[in-house]
């Protein structure tokens, strides 16, 4: 961009220099040189358009990449275990995979605080476990 600045500069320079002389040798430069700073500004106009492509291809690419990750977070459906507090009666969802680790886990009612569960190494029963998407809780 800057070598077209530079042309119509120059270009300019000849403009402000022909009020007096109007020949055609002076005319036909000048018109050569318009075109030549057409072309290279058709030249720019070009690179730019593509350029802009390229970024709209990688952004189209970027939206697909993140279209995808939120459907493996968000979308994924996890394995649940319900429990009713005995006190309270209020549903307790934990996910199961809590219960893999070897150490004890309790696992606390919400609203009254009371333990519900208590793991002791074991996980619990299949019939136990229940389906639940992430955002139904």
């Amino acid at each position: 961009m800057h070598k077209v600045r530079e042309k119509i500069a120059y270009l300019q320079g000849i403009a402000e220099n022909l009020e007096g002389d109007m020949s055609p040798r002076r005319q036909a430069r000048l018109m050569s040189g318009i075109l030549d700073v057409l072309e290279d500004m058709a030249v720019s106009l070009s690179d730019l358009e593509e350029a802009h492509q390229q970024l709209e291809d990688y952004v189209d690419s970027l939206d697909e990449d993140v279209v995808e990750l939120e459907k493996e977070v968000y979308d994924e459906e996890d394995e649940w275990i319900h429990v009713e507090c005995p006190t309270c009666h209020e549903d307790v969802y934990f996910e199961a995979s809590i219960l893999e680790d070897d150490e004890v886990v309790e696992i606390v009612c919400p609203s009254c605080e009371e333990v519900v569960f208590i793991s002791e190494g074991e996980v619990a029963p299949e019939e136990e476990r229940v389906e639940v998407k992430n955002d139904a809780i």
